[in-house]
């Protein structure tokens, strides 16, 4: 699916979810974590809702929120976002790139990085829009 197409479907999906003077708790509730836990980014402009990025969450591990944007900059790499983190390591070697990581948290996201490197490429292979400037990750081995 091309980039433009998932932009669509992410704001057709939201639209869907009626939000007025008579929703419920219940409908704020479910919004809310579709803007902050869905697979994009949610921007107000002018009163209108615009869907500005798409983010892929590749998995969660423990307390740790594995996340790949699509426009990004090199090397390819990956977000991880948890309570006191917010990192990002290459794909290649799972080097940390910027951030600060707890010790403990570092052993956390090497062991799980250790099984899920295949995942992380399909993903960010997946998710590279036609003009990303980073392309598609190619693994050395």
């Amino acid at each position: 699916m091309e980039i433009e197409e998932y932009h669509a479907e992410c704001k057709k999906y939201l639209s869907e979810i009626p939000i007025d003077s008579e929703s419920t708790i219940l409908d704020h509730a479910v919004y809310l974590e579709l803007i902050l836990n869905g697979p994009f980014v949610i921007w107000d402009e002018d009163g209108e809702y615009k869907v500005i990025q798409v983010k892929a969450r590749v998995d969660t591990y423990r307390n740790l929120k594995i996340i790949i944007n699509p426009k990004e900059h090199p090397p390819p790499h990956f977000h991880v976002q948890a309570e006191n983190i917010d990192a990002s390591f290459a794909i290649e070697d799972c080097s940390l790139l910027a951030g600060n990581v707890s010790a403990a948290n570092l052993r956390k996201i090497r062991y799980w990085y250790t099984s899920s490197k295949p995942k992380l490429i399909e993903v960010w292979n997946s998710t590279r829009p036609t003009n990303c400037v980073v392309g598609e990750f190619r693994d050395k081995k």
